[in-house]
């Protein structure tokens, strides 16, 4: 189970609180919970990273499936990208083009 801290869909104080519920349903090593620091809802989708085109959700998602169920690659945890709140980057900029039609995100 996997919870941004910037989702605002599932508060990180309801995912924690799913967790602790899965966890008293089962044993205690089979439901594991992964905090991805300044991701938000969606977290396999929406946790960029700077070392891949693949999702840092993704990439962990992948591992624990890879590794028969059994254990979960959080290495990538370490190359989460930061918010662009200045709205510099090509990304964010693409996005505030298509959501707001400039792609400044400021000069609303």
């Amino acid at each position: 189970m996997m919870n941004g801290n910037l989702d605002p869909q599932t508060p990180l104080y309801l995912g924690t609180e799913v967790h602790r519920h899965l966890v008293a349903g089962t044993s205690p090593t089979s439901v594991t919970f992964e905090l991805v620091d300044l991701a938000v809802h969606c977290t396999m989708a929406n946790s960029p990273v700077d070392n891949s085109d693949v999702p840092c959700g993704l990439q962990m998602m992948l591992s624990w499936l890879g590794s028969g169920l059994q254990a979960v690659n959080t290495t990538c945890l370490a190359h989460l990208l930061p918010v662009d709140w200045e709205g510099t980057t090509p990304d964010t900029q693409d996005l505030s083009t298509e959501m707001f039609g400039v792609p400044d995100l400021w000069q609303l």
